[in-house]
């Protein structure tokens, strides 16, 4: 191993290491790695997204492909291609991905896979050039690290939806029968789009009293599942800030 190689993985783990923030950019990753290989340098997730991207100062290598900003879908079509390559893919032709024609660029293509699960793809483009031993390697150390992260960051997001999930669960287990009810009246009026609701209409309707509406309403938002704004006599405006509050319900039988 050279001493440049070493160099450059430390560069790659420092971002580890002395990240300020709760989790690693994708696209910090991809510049320090543009920066190493010269080249431009992509983290596309298992369906598609754009999760990060590197790209050198000047004309992008593929236009096409760098006009897809972090956060935008690649073409399904294009996202399978890069799905089925199974190894590092160092000298790939782009019009065999169906990302562009130019005539002397080439990609490498590189699985992000960990514990046995497919997370994404690094995909790394180049021009007037061969990648060395040395750039595959960094290459595939900086497809570990990525998957470490999207692995990271999909266990937290996992966390937090269960969370979210207990958190409505024990909300919905102080209320009564009719404030219950008086809840899936409310929701069911917020998803159709009616964003305003008039508490003593809505009781009406339903059959339950205002102070059904008006508890129901409380304890919610005293859990950070509803945020409400009152209108005075026009009525209170309502927005779902935990969307797990329908799942949970759809769950639940109705009288439950």
């Amino acid at each position: 191993m050279s001493v440049e190689l070493l160099d450059n993985t430390r560069r790659i783990e420092k971002l580890l290491h002395e990240y300020s923030a709760p989790r690693i950019e994708f696209s910090d990753i991809c510049r320090v790695m543009s920066d190493i290989l010269r080249s431009d340098v992509y983290v596309i997730g298992q369906r598609g997204r754009v999760l990060g991207r590197g790209v050198v100062p000047g004309e992008a290598m593929i236009p096409d492909l760098a006009s897809a900003v972090t956060g935008s879908r690649l073409d399904q079509k294009i996202n399978q291609r890069l799905v089925n390559v199974l190894s590092t893919s160092e000298n790939t032709d782009p019009q065999l991905l169906g990302i562009g024609n130019p005539n002397d660029c080439r990609c490498l293509v590189s699985p992000v896979i960990l514990s046995g699960s497919r997370l994404g793809t690094l995909l790394v483009t180049f021009r007037d050039r061969t990648l060395s031993i040395d750039d595959i390697i960094i290459c595939e150390f900086g497809a570990t690290v990525i998957g470490m992260e999207i692995f990271r960051s999909l266990k937290e997001e996992k966390a937090a939806d269960l969370r979210s999930e207990q958190n409505v669960k024990a909300v919905l287990e102080t209320l009564s029968r009719s404030e219950m009810t008086a809840l899936r009246a409310v929701l069911t009026r917020v998803k159709s789009g009616e964003t305003v609701i008039v508490g003593t209409a809505l009781a009406d309707s339903i059959g339950v009293s205002r102070a059904s509406v008006v508890n129901a309403l409380k304890k919610c938002v005293s859990a950070g599942i509803l945020e409400t704004k009152s209108g005075g006599r026009s009525g209170t405006s309502i927005r779902v800030i935990n969307e797990k509050i329908y799942d949970v319900l759809s769950d639940r039988p109705e009288g439950a």
